[in-house]
């Protein structure tokens, strides 16, 4: 799905991994740390991209310190070091929304 939506948006090759990595690594919290189901949603304009990942669960995702003797732990380092910029929206009564963007064309 988000594949398909990347590629409605006309996401370059060069930044599609990013952009697919990040919204698996958010998509991958919702579902390993909540009881929800995530609704990814992408838009597009201005040679940016914004993916915002929600799920009914009002507790945000934490940054966890790297520690290498410990697997996994590090989807949110990883969105930090492959988009723009990343940030929680709290929607009281209805959970959080994960965002992030990405330049994907240079205008």
């Amino acid at each position: 799905m988000a594949l398909t939506l990347a590629e409605e948006l006309e996401v370059p090759p060069e930044r599609l991994d990013a952009v697919l990595l990040a919204v698996s690594e958010l998509t991958t919290n919702v579902l390993v740390h909540t009881e929800h189901r995530p609704t990814v949603t992408l838009r597009g304009g201005d040679g940016r991209v914004r993916v915002e990942v929600h799920d009914g669960d009002a507790r945000p995702p934490q940054l966890l310190p790297l520690d290498p003797r410990v697997p996994g732990g590090n989807g949110l380092r990883l969105v930090d070091a492959y988009t723009d910029a990343w940030g929680v929206e709290l929607l009281p009564g209805d959970g959080k929304v994960v965002w992030f963007t990405c330049t994907v064309r240079q205008g």
